[in-house]
């Protein structure tokens, strides 16, 4: 008598839990992967927000990195290491090689569709590349969202919206 794979995962779900936790505790790079792979409907089932954001807007996985050796090569060849996230530099491409670099995870969050791109020293840039700049000169006097609001909403220029505290009046326009 054969068993299907559902039986034998129900069987057997404790027991793959905690064999993939382990694998995932051992290689953080198989847990990105596997991330990867569901969001973009590769693997297992993408959550509705997954579908929307990725699937529905053609962001695919090339094929090389459908195999987790290849992946896994590929990132520890060019830059990896704990702590750090993949991150997609233009987010209207998939994941490919050319596309891919690994960032900390403040940067990774400055990297989204939504986060305003502007031109600073006459290179396109996102703002929240330009705020890092400024909090290392130790220039930023508000939160990365305020300067997001004001650049975004109030249109202020770039300086202006890191460098004057909250609550102060802005002199210029």
């Amino acid at each position: 008598m054969s068993i299907s794979c559902k039986e034998y995962y129900q069987a057997h779900k404790e027991k793959l839990a905690e064999y993939y936790k382990a694998r995932r505790q051992k290689a953080p790079l198989y847990a990105t992967w596997q991330q990867m792979l569901i969001r973009t409907g590769h693997k297992g089932v993408p959550k509705p927000h997954d579908i929307k954001n990725y699937i529905d807007r053609g962001i695919d996985v090339c094929d090389a990195w459908t195999n987790y050796r290849e992946f896994e090569s590929w990132c520890l060849s060019h830059g990896w290491k704990q702590g750090l996230q993949l991150d997609r530099i233009n987010n209207d491409v998939g994941y490919e090689p050319d596309n891919c670099r690994f960032v900390t995870p403040a940067q990774n969050q400055h990297n989204k569709r939504d986060s305003p791109k502007i031109v600073y020293n006459g290179e396109m840039t996102l703002l929240g590349d330009v705020y890092d700049i400024f909090v290392k000169n130790d220039m930023a006097k508000v939160p990365y969202q305020t300067a997001s609001n004001r650049v975004k909403r109030l249109k202020w220029n770039v300086y202006d919206a890191i460098t004057i505290p909250s609550g102060v009046k802005r002199t210029n326009k």
